[in-house]
């Protein structure tokens, strides 16, 4: 095999951003000089699926960009969140058999199927990647006693513990209910060219000296940061290990709240962590936006649960200096059999 020479990379490169941004324009163009129809009650609904359908057709990163405007009413109105809203964990899908060889190039074809029984439809999915609802086989010799800390199991990981084995497996074994989380495939690469062509656009931003305050390429740097460490699921199993020992969770084997618990945070199964899939334990939660409106503005419930939230996030800030940096409501769950509610955050990514 010959390798590609860096000029050819670099045309190649080339060749990729100039597509994206000649169908970014054919996809936008016509929506955003159409925008009148948006104003008139006949046309309004009509322009509105067009534009939601464009953005979920265009890529994680302006589903991304679309998901942080579904959670700013205050910037963009309560209609332009309306629409979005969707966005934050119904996402478009990708296929079962891009999931299936996701799960063999990083476990193992064998490996995986004799542990793991996934659902063949998701359960949710985001600009990154889905969430399945599974089971995982736990050897009889230890589904009676607690799952050895997430912690530990992180430092047996990096330290070459590979993936799981095949070995040991038997019909006494039990299964623990979990969520598999799989990338999207082709998800890094797409992202890798709009991040270009955003930095291209924050350098022409970065030349006017009315923008020029705003240092539009710092906010990118910071945005493409998060966004790249999103790409590597590792990275969030070792965020869940910190934020489990900042947050401890509630004692109890089946997971229910003692009441002593404001936030529960999902357990990273090792060895089942990689880049491109996370099983973790499933807990089971409302939506945060589909509780609060099951209930009336004045109830006191809500209230509370904007306290204990407050208390956590201002735990995070100024007592862990670990902060959860996606707080969109998409991964807000209140658990629903806890004796006081308790906040239960999903697709963790510390900053």
């Amino acid at each position: 095999m010959v390798a590609a020479s860096p000029q050819a990379g670099g045309v190649l490169l080339w060749l990729r951003c100039a597509r994206r941004t000649a169908y970014l324009l054919l996809v936008f163009g016509p929506l955003l000089l159409l925008y009148p129809l948006s104003r008139w009650r006949w046309s309004e609904e009509l322009w509105w699926r067009w534009c939601v359908s464009s953005f979920e057709r265009s890529g994680a990163l302006l589903i991304k960009l679309a998901q942080w405007a579904s959670s700013r009413p205050d910037m963009f109105g309560e209609r332009v969140c309306r629409r979005f809203k969707h966005l934050q964990d119904r996402t478009p899908l990708h296929p079962w058999e891009a999931t299936a060889l996701s799960l063999d190039r990083m476990f193992g074809a064998t490996v995986w199927r004799e542990h793991l029984e996934l659902e063949r439809a998701p359960i949710g999915s985001g600009c990154i990647a889905q969430v399945y609802r599974g089971r995982l086989r736990q050897p009889a010799a230890s589904a009676s006693a607690a799952s050895a800390s997430a912690a530990s199991a992180a430092s047996a990981s990096t330290a070459g513990g590979g993936g799981p084995s095949s070995d040991g497996a038997s019909d006494d074994d039990a299964w623990r209910t979990v969520a598999v989380k799989v990338v999207h495939p082709g998800v890094a690469e797409r992202i890798d060219v709009d991040m270009r062509l955003l930095f291209a656009l924050g350098a022409l931003l970065s030349a006017s000296p009315t923008l020029r305050w705003l240092q539009p390429l710092a906010m990118l740097r910071e945005f493409a940061g998060m966004l790249t460490a999103q790409l590597d699921l590792s990275n969030e199993a070792d965020n869940l290990v910190r934020f489990r020992r900042n947050f401890p969770p509630p004692p109890t084997a089946d997971g229910r709240d003692t009441g002593k618990a404001l936030v529960v945070f999902p357990e990273p199964l090792f060895p089942f962590v990689s880049h491109d899939v996370l099983v973790e334990s499933f807990i089971d939660g409302v939506p945060f936006l589909e509780w609060a409106a099951t209930l009336p503005a004045d109830d006191p419930k809500r209230a509370q649960i904007c306290t204990e939230g407050t208390d956590v996030y201002v735990q995070m800030v100024f007592v862990h200096n670990l902060v959860h940096g996606d707080l969109h409501p998409g991964n807000i769950f209140v658990v629903p059999h806890a004796p006081s509610k308790v906040l239960r955050c999903l697709h963790m990514e510390g900053s």
